[in-house]
């Protein structure tokens, strides 16, 4: 049996085949959806798990550094990873103030925003000491080129630099990749 739908005359009407069956069929794709997102979510934090411990683990254990998969003839080599997060932005003006002080200005991107009502599109081409100077609302940000970021600290880390790593949002894992 259908369900009624109403109408916006508020009368009962029952939806046609065709539209009932569309929406059963949407039903089971966001079902679906919902179960294969699940999947592979659980599959992702299964595949880091094995990467970053199960691995690292056995190949210290056998001490090597590198094998050759038997199946694809892909190399897997254990490897120092080195990620950062610099959305939280007490992280981030760690960072700058930390690739300040280490002469790594080159990294660090400055953005400029200054917000304008209608009609102010001739004030928009000024510079900003003349949106300062006229009393303009000015957003003064600096961001850091996270690939940048994470290439310049894996350097110098490999430098022997001492990194702060938590206090600039860099994370090091050891971590098994594939090569070919």
């Amino acid at each position: 049996m259908t369900e009624p739908w109403i109408t916006d005359a508020q009368t009962e009407v029952e939806p046609s085949k065709a539209i009932q069956d569309a929406m059963e069929r949407r039903r089971k794709l966001t079902e679906t959806i919902t179960f294969l997102e699940g999947n592979l979510k659980d599959s992702k934090a299964s595949l880091r798990r094995i990467e970053e411990q199960e691995l690292p683990d056995l190949f210290d254990t056998m001490n090597v550094s590198e094998v050759r998969d038997a199946i694809t003839g892909k190399r897997l080599k254990l490897e120092q990873v080195v990620t950062a997060s610099l959305t939280n932005a007490d992280v981030r003006a760690r960072a700058v103030h930390w690739l300040r002080d280490h002469g790594l200005d080159d990294l660090i991107e400055r953005t400029i925003i200054s917000s304008f009502r209608k009609g102010e599109d001739e004030e928009a081409n000024h510079a900003l000491d003349l949106l300062l100077k006229q009393g303009y609302r000015v957003a003064d940000e600096e961001q850091v080129n996270t690939a940048s970021f994470k290439a310049a600290i894996k350097e110098l880390m490999e430098q022997g630099e001492i990194i702060p790593a938590d206090d600039i949002g860099v994370f090091v894992v050891r971590k098994v990749v594939v090569r070919n």
